[in-house]
């Protein structure tokens, strides 16, 4: 839901100044558009990490009521607080065509609807596809990225199916590369587009 949630409020945040004509009283003000952006990439980093921290406080509730045994929560909010942040820098790459294109709300959901699903297809469907394209794919798109980080620390060397996922896991370093230069590139993208569009 994560990354569906963030490109519906990419795209009240960078369509709602369009249709309220709202930029041109916000650049009477002297901040450069670059801090505007990144003010509100900022903001997209911030409710991608509640949105992780609060599933998952939920779900640790929703464990404690049904009798379950919960451990390590520390290392499963530290988890959230970093898949929130990745996955808010995997979703940037849908913030350039709802800035290219700045169309209406409806056409910045479908995008962000079909990135969410191709990027789940990869992860899920992906993970028993043994192809050249689709082993790049899962090595450079994000949310598989992401996935195979997190099957590294979640899945137990004693689980059955350990043995047939344990070539799939990404250690963190290569995650928050892969992530980190997708997030780096698409901001760059953004700010030069949201620059020509506007100036």
């Amino acid at each position: 839901m994560l990354p569906c949630v963030l490109g519906i409020m990419a795209a009240m945040l960078f369509i709602m100044e369009r249709d309220n004509d709202t930029l041109k009283n916000l650049r009477v003000i002297p901040v450069s558009m670059n801090s505007i952006v990144t003010a509100k990439i900022a903001l997209l980093f911030a409710m991608g990490i509640l949105f992780s921290l609060t599933t998952t406080l939920s779900a640790i509730v929703g464990g404690v009521i049904s009798g379950g045994e919960i451990t390590g929560i520390p290392v499963k909010f530290g988890v959230a607080a970093l898949t929130g942040i990745l996955y808010t820098s995997g979703t940037l790459p849908v913030l350039i065509l709802i800035v290219l294109f700045n169309k209406s709300y409806i056409f910045s959901i479908i995008i962000t609807v079909f990135y969410t699903f191709f990027n789940f297809f990869l992860a899920f469907v992906g993970l028993a596809i043994d192809s050249p394209i689709m082993n790049v794919l899962k090595s450079v798109m994000p949310t598989p990225t992401i996935y195979r980080w997190q099957a590294s620390v979640f899945v137990d060397s004693g689980e059955s199916y350990y043995e047939i996922i344990s070539p799939y896991f990404l250690p963190l370093t290569v995650t928050v590369f892969v992530v980190g230069i997708l997030g780096i590139l698409s901001y760059w993208v953004i700010v030069k587009i949201y620059k020509m569009r506007e100036g």
